[in-house]
C-alpha cells in the first residue's frame, strides 16, 4: 500500500485512506494465520521425512518451512507500518474534527437563520401560557378549589 500525506486531506479522504488502511490489515492477518498453518504443516513433515530417513523430502520441507517463516516476517514488518500509519490518521482526523468545530461560528449561523425565517416567535408563546392558565383557573373554579 502506499502511503499518503496525512497533512493535505480532508475529513473524507483520511476517513477513506483509514478504511483501506483497517482493510489491509485485516488481509494481512488472513494470510498470517494461513501461513502459520502452513508451518505447523511442514513441520509436521519435517518430522516425517526424518522418521522415514528421506534426508532429500526433509530439506525440501526444511527450505519450504524457512520460506514461510521469510513471508511471516515480511508480513509482520507490513502490519507493524499499516499500524503506524493508522495511529498517525487517526491523530490527524482528530486535528480535522477539532478544527471543523473551532470552524463554525454558532453567533453567525444564528443571525443568518433570523434573517431567513425572521426573529422566533415569542408572542404565540405568551398566549398559549395565558391561555392554559385560564383554562386551568376556570377548572379549579368549576371544581371548586379556589386558590
Amino acid at each position: 500500500m502506499e502511503f499518503q500525506n496525512p497533512d493535505e486531506m480532508d475529513m473524507r479522504s483520511a476517513r477513506q485512506y483509514l478504511i483501506a488502511i483497517v482493510a489491509n490489515l485485516k488481509q494481512i492477518k488472513e494470510k498470517q494465520k494461513k501461513l502459520r498453518e502452513d508451518l505447523e504443516i511442514w513441520t509436521g513433515r519435517i518430522e516425517l521425512a526424518r522418521g522415514k530417513n528421506r534426508s532429500d523430502l526433509e530439506a525440501a520441507a526444511v527450505q519450504r518451512k524457512e520460506d514461510i517463516g521469510y513471508q511471516l516476517q515480511t508480513l509482520s514488518a507490513e502490519e507493524a507500518e499499516l499500524l503506524r500509519e493508522a495511529t498517525r490518521m487517526k491523530a490527524r482526523m482528530g486535528l480535522l474534527k477539532t478544527e471543523v468545530q473551532r470552524s463554525v461560528n454558532t453567533d453567525l449561523l444564528l443571525s443568518e437563520l433570523e434573517m431567513l425565517v425572521g426573529e422566533p416567535d415569542t408572542l404565540s408563546r405568551q398566549f398559549e401560557e395565558e391561555e392554559a392558565e385560564a383554562t386551568l383557573k376556570k377548572l379549579k373554579e368549576d371544581m371548586g378549589l379556589n386558590e
